[in-house]
Formats: C-alpha cells, structure tokens, sequence
C-alpha cells in the first residue's frame, strides 16, 4: 500500500518539477504539500515526545500504573537489545519501535 501511494506521489511530483524548476510558485506550493505527504507516509513527522517521555506522563498522571509502566520499559529494552544482537542499524530500530508505538496507539 506504502509502495503504491509512494509511487502517485513520484508521479505527481515528476509532472510539476519543470515548473518548480522554474520558479512557478504554485507548482511550489504542490510540490511543498506532496513532500508533507511523503513525510507523512513513512512516519518522518513524528511527535516530538518520545516514547519513553510519554510513558513517564502517565506515570506521573496516574493514569498508568507504575507496574505496568515498568512492564513497558522492560519490553522497549528487550526490543531494543533483540534489534542489536540483529544487527539492525539504529535506523531500522527507530522505524521498528516507530511501527510499536504506532500499533500502540491504534490500540492493535
């Protein structure tokens, strides 16, 4: 599905960069909106509260139990040592732990 949206949005990049070559301020301003698209799709726009920052807000708030918090930390940290004995590039083990917290907050 990612391949398939990537692959419109090269389309419909590749018909308007004469224009944005040249100058045109509207093809500019398409251009700007496709690559906003594209940050989006592969999770470049991402919020600017790490994980583990937002794990310890709802410990503080109470709303998670601090047990259960500590569960969570422990699976990051397995997650994260699996990835390196993997050898798995630290970008590759941000698009996983990205895809966690992804799968996290759509509650799947």
């Amino acid at each position: 599905m990612r391949s398939g949206e990537l692959a419109r949005l090269e389309m419909a990049e590749n018909a308007i960069l004469d224009r944005v070559q040249a100058g045109d301020l509207r093809a500019i301003a398409i251009f700007l909106k496709i690559s906003e698209r594209r940050s989006k799709l592969f999770g470049l726009d991402v919020s600017n509260i790490p994980l583990l920052d937002a794990l310890q807000v709802l410990v503080n708030e109470k709303v998670l139990p601090i047990r259960l918090g500590q569960v969570i930390l422990k699976g990051i940290a397995e997650l994260e040592e699996s990835l390196r004995e993997e050898g798995v590039k630290n970008e590759e083990m941000q698009r996983k732990l990205r895809q966690f917290e992804e799968a996290s907050e759509s509650g799947a």
